[in-house]
């Protein structure tokens, strides 16, 4: 069946809904409850041949089981089905519940419970909750409703040809509005558990073969949902095992995959993963806001917040980590010591505040949102930097360090990846706190490629990667790895225990960097290793800078 046949089949079938709909108005309106009985009678009476009946009893015994309307209906009219020693629980209603009477009766049901919202008829009868009807209003509904679904092609048999796990409500959603013939339905009952979890995968268009790709881990539902964002079986499969399906679609939604948030760092963030950051994605999914994640570090991860063009609200960036309250008091103390005017504070990433969800213990740093790129980027696609541009990134740096020495903060982690160039603002700043600290003689063994215990030394050594494209420590030019890293920390921390080879270091420095750009370069590297350097120092740097510039 083409496309334009499914809409058409759909619109015809809602409108003999809006027809049925119009029929149950009246029905309701027109009968009053004194005169149900009346009515119930003279309607049995045309369908069993002119056999008149005098009481509801007597005509309950002539229903046949699979008529009869509800379970208590069946115990007090049925002596040839029901045992009287057992219990109501022990009960056998297998015949009851697959026959049209008592699976009719659930969707009657629904009306009563005032649940309506999922079901195709349910949308077009919510006028009956006002009602109060009786078990025989429901007897006529019954056959007023066999009949219209009898006239559309939903016979007994073809209701009987569905799998068990399919109640009359699902066949109904199956046949008249998704059009599923009871053998491809069948198939997906047949793999799954439940009908809900069949219903969804069908609901949602999945085809079974592919449904059947995605790790047994996934139920049915989990499976649809994933199928629905776009994350197909090769993918799915990849992520995280103790990540469940629904939040493995809200993160794809936002944009995380394995390709840019790899195993290592989904069991780090496992905690987060689970709950906060899918949080964040579903705060965030309307039209007024979105979220996408943008970048992702050892401790931490980042998520883009957009307002949208009409918003006052600029748009922010949200760090994530399970270490974020160190962090957030050290922008605290920043900008008490600089003031919360944007303009005092210009090359150091600013903090609006927190974000925290109702009901959750975490929370995450609202930081401006940066139109650049990082540092490491830039190096990536260019190789090296000229003098001049190299000149401008530095003095912007040593600035930020300033503004970080007034508070009484050491970075401890300076490295291109932790350096922005914001491309609306024309300015290059630090970003990222999250090795800062306010002891002068604190190490951190974190970053291995420049050094985080002298800011200072970690420049100089920042500056020689922009000119010349490669670590002072290490030729090889581009993205180091691990290994790599490795090994530039201990051939550096052997330079400076060396003086012969920290000598021969510095010469390095000034032969290969433009000659004033080398001498100040070699300024910085001409320190202790373990000791962060005072802002006396940094201003001591920022001034024999200028005076090259100028």
């Amino acid at each position: 069946m083409s496309l334009e046949d499914k809409i058409s089949r759909k619109e015809l079938w809602l409108n003999e809904l809006k027809k049925l709909q119009s029929w149950l108005e009246e029905f309701a309106e027109n009968n009053k409850p004194e005169n149900w009985l009346k009515r119930l009678l003279e309607d049995y009476d045309k369908r069993n041949k002119g056999k008149k009946f005098t009481s509801s009893d007597e005509l309950s015994e002539q229903l046949p089981l699979k008529k009869r309307i509800s379970k208590s209906y069946i115990r007090k009219h049925s002596k040839q089905n029901y045992d009287a020693n057992r219990s109501h629980s022990s009960f056998d209603t297998e015949k009851v519940d697959r026959s049209v009477g008592y699976n009719l009766f659930q969707f009657f049901q629904l009306i009563r419970n005032k649940d309506l919202t999922e079901h195709p008829l349910g949308r077009r009868v919510k006028f009956l909750r006002g009602y109060k009807l009786e078990e025989e209003h429901y007897v006529q509904l019954y056959f007023k409703f066999k009949e219209h679904f009898a006239s559309r092609g939903l016979t007994e048999k073809k209701l009987g040809q569905y799998h068990k796990h399919f109640s009359v409500r699902d066949i109904i959603n199956l046949y008249m509005v998704e059009d599923y013939e009871p053998k491809i339905a069948n198939q997906y009952a047949e793999n799954f558990n439940t009908a809900v979890e069949a219903m969804q995968l069908i609901k949602d268009r999945c085809p079974l073969d592919i449904a059947l790709k995605y790790n047994p881990r996934f139920n049915g539902i989990e499976r649809a949902r994933l199928f629905k964002t776009g994350c197909l079986p090769e993918e799915a499969n990849e992520y995280y095992k103790k990540l469940k399906g629904d939040i493995l679609s809200d993160l794809y939604l936002l944009g995380v995959n394995n390709e840019n948030f790899n195993i290592k760092m989904q069991k780090r963030f496992h905690n987060l993963l689970s709950d906060f950051i899918p949080g964040i994605y579903r705060d965030h999914s309307s039209e007024k806001s979105k979220a996408k994640f943008i970048a992702s570090g050892f401790n931490a991860m980042i998520v883009q917040i957009d307002y949208g063009m009409g918003s006052d609200k600029p748009n922010e960036a949200l760090k994530i980590s399970e270490k974020i309250l160190k962090e957030r008091r050290l922008h605290e103390r920043l900008q008490l010591e600089m003031g919360y005017r944007k303009e005092n504070l210009r090359n150091v990433i600013r903090c609006h505040g927190t974000y925290v969800r109702n009901w959750d213990e975490n929370e995450a740093l609202r930081l401006e949102y940066i139109e650049g790129e990082t540092l490491e980027r830039i190096l990536v696609k260019k190789g090296a930097l000229d003098e001049k541009t190299t000149i401008l990134h530095v003095k912007d740096i040593l600035h930020g360090l300033e503004e970080l020495r007034k508070a009484g903060i050491y970075h401890s982690d300076i490295h291109d990846k932790n350096i922005m160039v914001d491309y609306v603002n024309r300015r290059t700043l630090i970003i990222d706190l999250g090795e800062a600290t306010t002891e002068p003689h604190e190490i951190n063994k974190g970053n291995r490629r420049y050094g985080g215990n002298n800011d200072l030394i970690s420049l100089g050594q920042l500056i020689y990667k922009m000119y010349t494209g490669h670590n002072l420590f290490h030729e090889k030019p581009g993205i180091t790895s691990d290994l790599d890293k490795e090994e530039i920390r201990r051939e550096r921390e052997e330079t400076y225990a060396s003086p012969i080879k920290k000598g021969n270091m510095l010469a390095k420095v000034r032969q290969d960097l433009p000659k004033e750009l080398g001498k100040i370069t070699a300024t910085m590297l001409d320190d202790d290793l373990w000791t962060q350097p005072d802002i006396g120092r940094v201003k001591k740097v920022q001034q024999m800078l200028e005076k090259y510039a100028k």
